[in-house]
């Protein structure tokens, strides 16, 4: 039966978020020997006396400071669901396995700032596009140190390593015993009828009582079979011909030569930079099954004439969340057939995608876009496990980093889980970050999938069971902060 213990031999990455814009990672080495461990309850002593710290506004450097026991207390608002409809048990997760946590600390003052959110967006404001650098939305609205010096000692309490990462983020290793202890809490293992095995910790995590006093909006990742998808693309399909076609002149098959010429369309003005042209290994291929390419598209969508007005991406970074790893050799026959020079990078995020995910094609397929549609910017590709927790850490880095002033995604799950069902942290850790990008004018950009409204709907053709029919769409498209892209 589920609640017996943890599992062997695996990596698995859990999240705590303390809610608005920090992410403390934790990374939690789960150990041997794990069989029916007591979780301490509600009054039992912990980490924490904290008051010197509040009086005197410890720093960061204090992080290594033993604070006095401390009563913990179990947080109903971040509890996981139950497991899946039609999902298997397998037992629990081997007192082996590997566990990862991450925490995100609330800002000190929440109020102030959602009300800056809206004003730095409101054209009547003064403070309309006043927007705030990494540091300075730190010192505004980040943790307090005592909240950080706190959450460090309670998982070093349970025997966990602990370092470090960023202002606002923790990563801790520890083993199976530490994990339970720590968030008092069982871990187990489970199949979806979708064939998707992880690990799920049902019911509300302990929390040291003065960081669940709102401190914390999220632990992403006590349920690891919940997870974002990627939307990979599909054809578009038109006409035989259409008026690019016909003003491109023939090119033999498989040469990756850039194509001379830019669209000639009636009516049209000629833009000032000649915008990218496919060569023919891409326009052969797309001509015989009645597809478009990319600057096909770009021109039915008048695009070119933002390149005639100087809008083709110079200066501009975009990065770009993707849970598939990326083909450099692809890219750069993509680059050489449609004349393109964008620099393109790749930060490979906890570790970096899982082996194998090439072949899905959607990393190749987001940069390739991003770069014809904005010839003259710079591409940071940040390449995560297809996690909620990886997602939230691509996210993490983008906002601390703060170089990127566009982020387009092609990624996300059902809303209902992510917002109140089985995995509610996403929502409540994601919202955090894309607070902290809109305070620093970074804007957010999110595809909306092909499912439309019926993003959480399942269907096992196994037992014809059909789950998810209500109307609800992708998260984070769905987060008011975020601009959603149709398809």
């Amino acid at each position: 039966m589920p609640g017996k213990g943890l599992t062997a031999g695996r990596v698995r990455r859990l999240q705590v978020v303390l809610t608005t814009t920090a992410v403390i990672a934790v990374t939690v080495l789960v150990g041997a020997g794990f069989a029916g461990t007591q979780f301490a309850g509600a009054s039992s002593p912990r980490l924490g006396a904290i008051q010197t710290l509040r009086a005197t506004g410890t720093t960061h450097s204090a992080r290594t400071t033993h604070l006095a026991p401390q009563r913990m207390v179990r947080v109903p608002a971040l509890s996981t669901g139950t497991p899946p409809q039609s999902a298997r048990y397998l037992g629990p997760e081997p007192a082996s396995s590997s566990l990862q946590v991450d925490v995100v600390l609330a800002p000190t003052n929440a109020s102030e700032l959602a009300h800056f959110v809206t004003s730095v967006a409101s054209p009547a404001s003064p403070l309309y596009h006043h927007y705030l650098t990494e540091p300075q939305f730190v010192a505004q609205f980040g943790p307090p140190s005592w909240a950080t010096v706190e959450a460090e000692s309670w998982l070093r309490s349970d025997g966990l390593t602990v370092s470090a990462e960023s202002p606002f983020v923790i990563s801790a290793v520890g083993t199976a015993r530490a994990a339970s202890q720590a968030f008092g809490m069982h871990f187990e293992r489970y199949k979806t009828a979708a064939g998707v095995t992880g690990v799920l910790a049902s019911g509300p995590p302990l929390f040291p009582a003065d960081l669940a006093g709102g401190r914390v909006s999220g632990v992403v990742g006590l349920n690891t079979l919940d997870s974002p998808e990627d939307f990979s693309a599909r054809p578009m399909r038109g006409e035989a011909r259409s008026p690019l076609d016909a003003a491109r002149a023939p090119a033999a098959h498989g040469v990756l030569e850039p194509a001379g010429g830019a669209p000639a369309v009636a009516g049209e003005p000629a833009p000032s930079v000649s915008p990218p042209v496919a060569c023919s290994a891409a326009t052969t291929p797309a001509e015989s099954t009645g597809e478009y390419t990319p600057d096909q598209l770009a021109t039915k969508y008048q695009l070119n004439d933002l390149e005639q007005d100087g809008q083709d991406g110079a200066g501009v970074t975009i990065a770009l969340p993707e849970i598939n790893a990326s083909s450099s050799s692809d890219i750069s026959a993509y680059k050489l057939c449609f004349g393109l020079s964008n620099s393109v990078t790749v930060d490979d995020v906890d570790g970096g995608p899982a082996a194998g995910t090439v072949g899905n094609g959607e990393a190749d397929i987001d940069i390739e876009m991003a770069a014809t549609l904005a010839p003259d910017a710079s591409i940071v590709a940040y390449e995560s496990p297809a996690t909620n927790a990886g997602l939230i850490g691509s996210f993490s880095e983008i906002v601390t980093a703060n170089t990127a002033k566009v982020i387009s995604m092609s990624v996300g799950e059902c809303e209902v889980d992510a917002e109140g069902g089985s995995a509610p942290s996403l929502a409540t850790s994601m919202h955090g970050l894309l607070m902290e990008a809109a305070s620093q004018g970074q804007s957010v950009l999110v595809a909306t999938g092909d499912q439309g409204s019926e993003a959480c709907f399942t269907y096992l053709p196994s037992s014809g069971v059909a789950t998810g029919t209500e109307v609800d769409p992708s998260y984070p498209a769905s987060d008011p902060l975020v601009t959603a892209v149709g398809g």
